[in-house]
């Protein structure tokens, strides 16, 4: 069970606009920060702190939130992890062995190797990137055999994400893995902001040699010992675990899951008779959950995802201790 405390995190216009004009900065020798070119305090700003392997453990966001109103920036990230599996029971591991490189302009780099299934070499690289005045954080993962083929391999895309209070978020899952639009919103409830997740679920959309799995959701901490156990179920309608469902009339009725410190995975395979594969994974700042639903197309580099409204600044933030 996570033990919750509260951090404090404000910002200024002017730190934001010092921030935009970087463009990216590191923030630690293990990090690279990058925006959507919003600037901090401005609803729809979106920053990530990049990690190896994609991953990462603070993404801020400007948000509008409700009850009470005011524009918040926060964090709303406690792990976004890139796990993969070679089909060995216990032994996914995630990809964070790089050292994350700037390679471009919002654009983040990293990449390393692993024993794949056949015993052979597997080369990885993500490529991490946000476009300009875009939600989403678009995670594009490539594995290249050295020699031979690539074998079993399965990414997971964990998200645990952490808004406001810990416990009383809700998960709202939206179109479907067929129809190439499936969106993972997880949103605080009271104060009815977040985040969501999505992917490429086709090679329309730029999936290489791969396809995808499934989905699930569960409490924390139930779906990170499954993944790395190679225990975890998913299915791409979604299986849904410990959590309850009701309807929230904010949504249009709609079915909502939770209210809980909500987890969720996207995963997805590889054709293991190919030599190399592409995946990609997208996670987005949801500033209101009053947007959801209203759709712009984005630039092809981030999938043609959601474009959602945009909102920002200082509050307190009840978090998990890490």
């Amino acid at each position: 069970m996570k033990t919750s405390t509260v951090l404090k995190k404000f910002s200024t216009a002017a730190a934001g606009a010092t921030f935009v004009v970087l463009g990216a900065m590191c923030s630690s020798a293990q990090s690279v920060t990058i925006n959507n070119g919003i600037p901090t305090g401005t609803v729809g700003s979106w920053s990530v702190d990049v990690l190896s392997g994609g991953e990462s453990r603070v993404a801020n966001l400007t948000a509008n939130a409700i009850n009470p109103s005011a524009i918040v920036t926060e964090n709303v990230l406690y792990d976004y992890f890139s796990y993969v599996d070679v089909g060995t029971p216990g032994a996914a591991f995630r990809l964070n062995t790089g050292t994350p490189v700037l390679s471009g302009t919002n654009q983040v780099t990293s990449s390393g190797s692993f024993l794949g299934s056949g015993g052979n070499t597997i080369n990885w690289n993500v490529v991490s990137s946000i476009a300009p005045g875009s939600p989403m954080y678009q995670n594009t993962f490539t594995f290249t055999a050295t020699t031979g083929t690539l074998g079993d391999i399965k990414l997971y895309q964990y998200l645990d994400e952490d808004i406001e209070g810990v416990s009383d978020d809700i998960l709202y899952p939206t179109g479907s893995a067929a129809g190439g639009d499936l969106e993972l919103y997880t949103l605080d409830n009271p104060r009815f902001f977040g985040t969501s997740q999505s992917g490429a679920f086709s090679a329309a959309q730029g999936l290489s040699n791969a396809m995808f799995a499934g989905w699930a959701a569960n409490r924390y901490n139930n779906i990170k010992p499954a993944i790395t156990a190679g225990t975890q179920a998913v299915s791409p309608t979604g299986v849904i675990q410990n959590l309850g469902s009701f309807s929230d009339p904010r949504l249009g009725g709609a079915t909502v899951y939770g209210l809980a410190d909500i987890v969720s995975v996207l995963s997805w395979m590889v054709d293991p008779n190919q030599s190399t594969a592409t995946i990609i994974t997208a996670l987005g700042g949801v500033p209101s959950g009053g947007d959801i639903g209203q759709k712009v197309p984005e630039p092809a580099s981030v999938l043609g995802l959601l474009t959602l409204g945009a909102l920002g600044a200082g509050s307190a933030l009840k978090r998990k201790l890490k």
